[in-house]
């Protein structure tokens, strides 16, 4: 369960910008930053032990991200990018910079949490 007082870090959502066919394939726009807490995927749950493993061997760090739910953080899916507002900006490879996967509500609690995947930043990928 994760309570407000968890949401210790803060978290930018970036989007590219759609081109005129509707693909994204333009700059990284900032859409909203928000309050999060961000953990390590755990090894604990069946099947998920191997993909984790196997995530991490290929030098992958999967991420849980989680933020109340709102108008807009319901919105954020895999076209989306996180970065950790209070730290460089995405373009430093020092930098920590989340890949969306996939998203989903937990409606119990009203917050979103997002699977992401953990790089460096410095790159426009």
């Amino acid at each position: 369960m994760t309570t407000v007082g968890q949401l210790t870090r803060r978290v930018t959502f970036q989007q590219r910008a759609a081109n005129a066919d509707g693909d994204r394939l333009g700059a990284w726009a900032d859409i909203v930053s928000r309050a999060a807490r961000v953990a390590p995927l755990r090894t604990g749950a069946a099947g998920a032990a191997e993909t984790v493993i196997n995530m991490r061997l290929e030098g992958n760090q999967p991420v849980l991200i989680t933020v109340r739910r709102d108008a807009t953080t319901k919105l954020i899916d895999n076209t989306y990018r996180a970065y950790d507002a209070r730290g460089p900006a995405p373009t430093d490879p020092a930098a920590t910079v989340w890949n969306v996967t996939a998203g989903i509500w937990n409606e119990a609690e009203d917050m979103m949490e997002f699977l992401a995947v953990e790089r460096r930043g410095g790159s426009d990928a």
